[in-house]
């Protein structure tokens, strides 16, 4: 099984081991190949723009779309970000690839960084991130397309432990934070009959 996983820092690790990460992680458990396609800072344009060119590169079976965090945060919109992933959707449909959505992590306010802080209106990207994340499914289920849901898994997780403990600074998970990610990913394509 080969999947491409298409993204920002959230995938391309950011502030953690290669070995860490959730791409490293979910390839070992699933004994799948995980094209890591993450970029620092991307947005869901950037993703839209070199679509085509890593599924080209990587011929996958399926493609993990996630993305949509630096459009809230550095734009304080996602209109625009509603049409990129469903454009990113169907073009992977009409490259005969299957796509994943994932749903984006919600912030954590606490151990926020001061850098991050001067940048992101917390409360306005909190709830745009809600509202995407009710778009997200509301656009699966109108066409059928699975979603892989990290918002309220890390939601949970944060009321129930040190709210730390999860992640580097307020927005990019931490070892933790990446193993329940992998896991999360790894159950999905369990539950699909994939092999462990």
């Amino acid at each position: 099984m080969k999947l491409l996983a298409l993204g920002d820092s959230l995938t391309a690790g950011y502030g953690v081991l290669k070995r860490t990460a959730w791409t490293s992680q979910a390839a070992q458990a699933l004994g799948a190949a995980v094209f890591n396609r993450g970029i620092c800072g991307d947005t869901t344009a950037g993703m839209l723009a070199r679509l085509y060119r890593e599924i080209s590169e990587t011929q996958p079976e399926y493609v993990l779309i996630w993305g949509g965090s630096n459009d809230i945060f550095l734009c304080h919109d996602c209109s625009c970000t509603k049409g990129n992933i469903a454009a990113m959707v169907q073009q992977s449909v009409f490259y005969g690839v299957k796509p994943i959505l994932i749903t984006p992590l919600p912030v954590e306010r606490y151990s926020m960084k001061t850098q991050w802080e001067k940048l992101i209106d917390l409360q306005k990207a909190e709830e745009l991130i809600a509202q995407y994340v009710t778009w997200i499914f509301d656009y699966s289920e109108s066409f059928q397309i699975p979603v892989i849901d990290c918002f309220h898994t890390f939601s949970t997780k944060i009321k129930d432990q040190d709210v730390s403990g999860l992640y580097l600074d307020g927005i990019h998970p931490n070892d933790q934070g990446h193993q329940i990610i992998a896991e999360q990913i790894c159950n999905f394509f369990y539950s699909m009959g994939s092999e462990k």
